[in-house]
């Protein structure tokens, strides 16, 4: 598993179809995910594995603009991650040290081989 540290957008870059309450809400429901009224959350995947992500919902007009993600997980992980954040979305990601957005699917082939037989 390799480290990433990516921004999440919707379609084109632009806001998520959720709110900061509907995500925040999707993503209490993890399992060992803490949630801060600010939008900052830790989900402690797997301690043994050093599987964890960090991130920070951005919100504005009633939309969430953004989601800053940092950590290392399995491919499986992430996509749970993700469908809590924003399910059955057109998403986007902005890899922070390449830069350039790509559809969400190429970034998991790109971070994870082939996305759909994740890493355990």
């Amino acid at each position: 598993m390799r480290p990433f540290a990516v921004y999440l957008y919707g379609s084109d870059g632009g806001p998520l179809p959720t709110s900061f309450e509907a995500a925040a809400a999707r993503l209490q429901r993890l399992e060992r995910c803490f949630f801060e009224p600010d939008g900052s959350f830790t989900w402690v995947i797997d301690a043994r594995q050093r599987q964890q992500v960090d991130g920070m919902l951005y919100d504005a007009a009633g939309r969430l603009q953004y989601v800053d993600l940092k950590g290392t997980c399995s491919c499986a992980a992430w996509q749970r991650l993700v469908a809590q954040i924003a399910p059955a979305a057109s998403l986007t990601v902005l890899p922070v040290q390449q830069g350039g957005l790509q559809p969400l699917q190429r970034f998991e082939t790109l971070q994870w081989g082939n996305p759909s037989s994740p890493s355990p």
